[in-house]
């Protein structure tokens, strides 16, 4: 798996081959000669990884091309199945606004099409110049089908070269921390490029689709590596993600079992692969980028590895291709671990540092916090400028005690309700929309959604109480919700309903007194845990259940009683980043990095997955649970066995309606767990005789069952083997103040 960067190798290759040509020593002349043939064999090595076949080679040079030829103020007429055919380059001009470049783009895509329908009536014969130039650009001349079907597959591709060239620029700053970590985990060095492809080395970079940073993580995948919240988004920080990257990136090799399946998962996700792969009978790139059919396998999915192997080319060759090129410098600054809850105008101050300087360098650290509403959080790595981070070290601890807080500066939130508007939630707390839009980062009025958190500035009479628990007990105090008692002890929010016969996460009122006691785990009838069976935002938090904490509670005095119970602390980050756009069943941003199967197979039979149980899919299909017992043959307390299948009946739902449950589901599953919980690695085991699978995922390395099978997707949990190795990934509880 570990690849040497083909420019180390080149010139170790060279330096062989001149201590050969001076040897006259026959033995030493030997020796050298293997030497050589390893330096060969680790070359070839290196170009295995990232295999060219020949059928891709016209792939590979379109994206050079549109990396080296053309500006964002160019763009290429094309077909978008066969790359080789360029029909023209169309010039925008720097100033064209988004609505004129559609315009003039679609009048040359009609342009193109006339031609191509023209050329498929086989009026191929006195053709005037521009339909000859056209046929001329296909020499294997298509049949009269073909040409109809290119007539449908017109596309624009926008140019690169500058953004490209602005990469390379930028690239200077980050490539050394980006090739240590990928040696690190024994990856190939080529991957360090992949910034090219996702953000041109742009770590404030953000997608239509909420994507975020240089590497380009969506919040959902991003959480399971880092911490991504209103506070601290680490996506944004350069050094940060690029860990994170590579461990994603070495997830899907462990997947996938060949890198370019593994880089085109990078975009596709886990899943989808899987799929290709059983689709198409096999790992062949060329087959999979020629014969998968999905949904959502289109253009960018194709064609994001031979995207990849062209930027890999051109970062190598960049002088060839650009010329003389100014890089920005390596960044060697160093990072000090703030000890405590502190502002971030006073840590400048006490540094002896620009605000804007640390703001710059630091960019994981959100506008709350610059702002002052939020303080740096207790154990940031703060990266600064010029000190030692000893020197850092011993300013902060010089920081006077008034200045510091062993607690974060509360939120105020309200969840959206079904019928509510911006402007009706900004009225309704005083609050000036454009102010609420800004906190939120809302592009619009209109982007909220009912069940979506809503963070309110700070601006209000407030007073600060403490949640202390007494005998077990608590009792509730105004501003209260179930959600945040629940938070604030670190226990599931279900087991609190369960404990205190409560019929709903809505009945519960000002002096009441609630147990909050421990509980021990119950088991359902699939031997999953309780936790693990339930829907619940909380669900996982048996798993590894948090420290009691003492957490500070903003009580709203000056909001209507019959509203006050929707707005709460959030010790959880609000969504109004944006919303990740909807996706089919299955392909869920959320899920991008989860391998399993969530789709309906063919015969109306599901691939039972962790965490499942009959009443969810009763609860999905709108049937009775004995229903579905009866159709699968199976009695009471039958346990339903992971990896097999289960036969369904769509009387009351259709398919997608399923699909659409079933995935969602499983996000709220994984996002509540990675609210809490960070993957920093992975450890191989090798299992021995009386090992116990749910033994070692519960107690020893304490991570979900389904998380598990995520890094072992083909394994048979019935059948394991002593000698069988095994991946856990190795899991780290987040902070849970903010």
């Amino acid at each position: 798996m570990l690849s040497v960067a083909n420019p180390f190798i080149f010139y170790i290759r060279n330096f062989i081959i001149v201590i050969s040509n001076q040897c006259r020593d026959l033995f030493l002349s030997r020796f050298v000669g293997v030497l050589l043939l390893l330096a060969a064999l680790m070359v070839h090595a290196g170009e295995e990884s990232f295999p060219k076949p020949k059928e891709i080679e016209a792939d590979i040079t379109f994206w050079k091309k549109v990396y080296t030829e053309i500006s964002t103020s160019q763009g290429y007429i094309h077909d978008d199945k066969n790359l080789n055919v360029i029909y023209e380059i169309v010039e925008l001009g720097d100033e064209i606004d988004r609505r004129d470049r559609n315009r003039l783009v679609d009048a040359r895509k009609k342009h193109y099409r006339n031609i191509l329908l023209q050329l498929a009536r086989n009026s191929r014969q006195d053709l005037d110049e521009e339909a000859a130039r056209v046929l001329a650009l296909w020499p294997e001349k298509p049949s009269s089908k073909e040409f109809r079907a290119s007539a449908k597959r017109l596309r624009f591709q926008l140019g690169q070269s500058d953004k490209f060239k602005a990469g390379l620029t930028r690239s200077g700053r980050w490539i050394p921390h980006i090739r240590r970590t990928m040696h690190r985990e024994g990856l190939p060095l080529e991957l360090a490029a992949l910034p090219h492809v996702e953000s041109s080395f742009n770590p404030s970079a953000y997608s239509f689709i909420g994507a975020a940073g240089m590497w380009q993580f969506t919040r959902s995948t991003g959480r399971r590596f880092m911490r991504v919240d209103h506070v601290v988004d680490e996506r944004l920080d350069p050094f940060i993600s690029s860990e994170a990257a590579a461990k994603l990136l070495k997830h899907n090799y462990s997947i996938t079992g060949t890198w370019p399946l593994a880089i085109t998962a990078y975009n596709h996700g886990a899943s989808g692969m899987r799929r290709a792969i059983a689709q198409t009978g096999g790992t062949d790139i060329v087959k999979v980028l020629r014969e998968y059919r999905s949904r959502t396998f289109q253009f960018a999915s194709r064609n994001f590895y031979v995207a990849f192997l062209a930027a890999v080319e051109v970062h190598k060759d960049a002088e060839l291709y650009f010329g003389a090129l100014e890089r920005d410098s390596p960044d060697y600054s160093q990072t000090v671990e703030v000890p405590t809850y502190i502002q971030a105008g006073v840590l400048a101050k006490n540094l002896g540092v620009e605000l804007d300087v640390l703001k710059k360098m630091n960019p994981a650290l959100r506008p709350i916090v610059w702002s002052g509403e939020k303080h740096i959080p207790k154990g940031f790595a703060l990266r600064v400028p010029k000190i030692s981070a000893s020197e850092a070290a011993s300013r902060i601890a010089e920081i006077d005690a008034k200045y510091k807080s062993n607690v974060q500066l509360p939120d105020l939130t309200y969840r959206v309700r079904r019928g509510d508007s911006l402007s009706e939630i900004a009225d309704r707390f005083g609050v000036g929309l454009s102010e609420l839009k800004r906190i939120n980062n809302l592009p619009n009025s209109h982007f909220i959604r009912a069940g979506q958190t809503l963070r309110l500035p700070k601006s209000r009479r407030i007073t600060v109480a403490t949640r202390e628990l007494v005998d077990g007990t608590y009792r509730v105090q105004s501003g209260d919700t179930l959600s945040v008692i629940a938070d604030a002890f670190g226990v599931p929010e279900q087991q609190l309903l369960q404990q205190n016969n409560l019929r709903s996460r809505h009945t519960i009122y000002v002096g009441q007194v609630l147990n909050v006691t421990s509980m021990p785990e119950q088991v359902t009838e699939t031997g999953l845990t309780l936790a693990e069976a339930i829907p619940s935002d909380q669900s996982d938090k048996t798993e590894i259940t948090p420290e009691p904490t003492e957490t500070a509670v903003a009580v709203v005095e000056s909001i209507p009683e019959e509203i006050i119970a929707e707005v709460i602390e959030a010790t959880e980050p609000t969504d109004a980043e944006g919303a990740e756009p909807v996706q089919p069943a299955g392909q869920h941003p959320a899920l991008s990095a989860d391998p399993a199967n969530y789709l309906v197979l063919e015969d109306d039979r599901i691939t039972i997955q962790a965490a499942e149980t009959l009443g969810h899919y009763a609860e999905w299909l709108e049937l009775r649970a004995n229903d579905l017992r009866q159709l699968n043959r199976i009695r009471y307390g039958h346990e339903l066995i992971i990896g097999s299948t289960f036969k369904l009946d769509f009387t009351n739902i259709d398919k997608a309606t399923f699909e659409e449950r079933r995935v969602a589901y499983h996000r709220n599953l994984q996002e509540a767990y990675f609210n809490q919980y960070r993957i920093t690695g992975v450890e191989e085991r090798k299992i021995k005789r009386g090992d116990s699978i749910w033994e070692l995922t519960h107690i020893k390395y304490k991570v979900p069952l389904w998380l598990f099978l995520q890094y072992n997707p083909d394994i048979d949990l019935n059948r394991i083997k002593p000698g069988t190795v095994v991946l856990f990934p190795r899991i780290e509880q987040k902070s849970l103040q903010g």
